[in-house]
């Protein structure tokens, strides 16, 4: 399946920083504010760029607490559904 998709995330002054590579087109950063049984995870689509050869997000760390994750996008999901009947 090649290597995973990696998120990192860093600490600069009071801000969160995201990236990952832009080979990983076919994933979307989510956010929720919480982890509890039904919580609602959110595409983050406001504040993306690219540098280099990343994606990049800033968020202020003072903002109310949120969560964050990569997911394949629904297509990328679809076509990973098929693969595997094969």
């Amino acid at each position: 399946m090649g290597r995973p998709m990696r998120v990192l995330a860093m600490r600069i002054a009071d801000h969160l920083v995201c990236c990952w590579p832009t080979a990983f087109s076919n994933f979307v950063l989510e956010t929720s504010a919480s982890l509890a049984p039904g919580g609602t995870w959110t595409p983050l689509t406001n504040g993306i760029g690219v540098l280099g050869g990343s994606f990049i997000v800033t968020n202020a760390i003072d903002t109310p607490s949120s969560l964050f994750q990569a997911s394949p996008t629904v297509k990328q999901l679809f076509l990973s559904m098929k693969d595997s009947e094969k």
